[in-house]
């Protein structure tokens, strides 16, 4: 099968990039860039971002990378100053309340996922991909952390924000 889209190159990218991605990590992946950070109110969005700040020990490699329907992950740095801390706080905020779920969008990524490391394009157990898909299907497609295997070799620290907003900072991060 041909893919030819935006999803099938950031999928790609990532396990390029992270060849450690399991299942869960893809779908935390399309959860993000059909949801955005919708799932949380404002308060929890104030508390996880402030409180991830706390927790960096090294600034990042990357300063953001693109995940898809014009949504970013900024890479949180604990060298920030205070404006540049509010300045991101901000732009995810705004992600938060302007933005939309897409069902359909992540349902369409889950086919194309499912396709994708069916054909091996991307080197992961289909049997395994299967059994987390009807698992993540049965938690109603809901937001997820990253899996333990991820988190330790990755040490993710983002938010995730919507182009429009990551412009207005662009050059200040």
């Amino acid at each position: 099968m041909f893919y030819m889209n935006q999803y099938n190159k950031i999928f790609i990218e990532h396990y390029s990039k992270y060849p450690l991605m399991l299942p869960r990590d893809f779908f935390k992946l399309i959860y993000q860039n059909s949801h955005g950070p919708h799932h949380l109110n404002q308060e929890t969005l104030r508390l996880n971002y402030y409180n991830e700040l706390e927790h960096i020990k090294k600034e990042p490699i990357i300063k953001y990378e693109e995940i898809g329907n014009d949504y970013y992950r900024v890479y949180l740095n604990p060298n920030w100053d205070n404006n540049i801390k509010l300045l991101v706080f901000n732009a995810f905020l705004e992600s938060n309340l302007n933005y939309q779920p897409n069902r359909k969008l992540l349902e369409d990524e889950l086919i194309l996922l499912e396709n994708m490391i069916k054909d091996k394009v991307i080197n992961i157990d289909y049997n395994l991909f299967v059994n987390s898909l009807i698992e993540y299907r049965n938690m109603g497609y809901g937001a997820l952390s990253h899996s333990n295997q991820y988190k330790l070799n990755y040490d993710p620290h983002y938010v995730v924000i919507y182009g429009k907003f990551l412009k207005s900072i662009f050059n200040q991060l």
